[in-house]
C-alpha cells in the first residue's frame, strides 16, 4: 500500500511540474510578444509599454474607473459602460482580450471604465453588483441604463446591449 500511496504522490508532482512549467511558458512568451495602441492616452506617452494589460487601461475607450473619467465619458452624447472586473476573474480576462481583439468594432461614442470588483465596493453596492464580469451602462446623471454579464464574450454582449 505504501507503494501506492508513493505512486500516487509521485505523479501528481510530476503533473504539477508540467503545469507550472506550461504556465512559466505562456507567462514569458506574452510578455516578449509586445503591444502597442495607436489609441492610447497614456500619461508618459513617451514611454512605450509591452505590458497589454497596462495598454488596455490607458487607452480613451477602456480605462480605469474614476469619478472624473465617468464624467468626462458621459459627456457630449458619449455612452458609458462601467466593466465590474477582477483580475482573478477568468471569463473577466477573457473579456479583456476580446475587448483589445476586436477594438474596431467597439462604437466610436463608447467607453469603457474598468472597475475593480474587489476594492470598488460601494459602486457595485450603488449598482447592485453581485458578480464579476458584470457591465453597467450609465447616463449622464449616473443612472444604470442596462446590466448584464458577458461570459466572457465581451464584444458581443457589448454590442447586444449597449443602448
Amino acid at each position: 500500500m505504501n507503494k501506492n500511496i508513493m505512486l500516487i504522490i509521485g505523479g501528481v508532482v510530476i503533473v504539477a511540474v508540467v503545469l507550472l512549467g506550461k504556465s512559466l511558458l505562456s507567462s514569458s512568451q506574452t510578455a516578449s510578444q509586445g503591444v502597442t495602441n495607436p489609441t492610447s492616452v497614456s500619461e508618459n506617452a513617451n514611454q512605450q509599454s509591452t505590458n497589454p494589460t497596462e495598454l488596455e487601461e490607458n487607452t480613451s475607450w477602456y480605462t480605469a474607473y474614476s469619478p472624473e473619467a465617468l464624467a468626462a465619458a458621459t459627456t457630449d452624447n458619449q455612452k458609458a459602460v462601467i466593466f465590474f472586473h477582477a483580475s482573478w476573474c477568468p471569463t473577466c480576462k477573457a473579456a479583456s482580450e476580446d475587448f483589445q481583439a476586436n477594438i474596431d468594432q467597439i462604437p466610436s461614442d463608447v467607453t469603457i471604465l474598468k472597475a475593480d470588483y474587489d476594492t470598488e465596493t460601494g459602486l457595485k453596492k450603488k449598482y447592485g453588483v453581485v458578480m464579476q464580469d458584470t457591465f453597467v451602462q450609465v447616463d449622464n446623471e449616473g443612472k444604470a441604463i442596462a446590466t448584464w454579464n458577458s461570459g466572457g464574450e465581451g464584444i458581443k454582449t457589448l454590442l447586444a446591449n449597449v443602448k
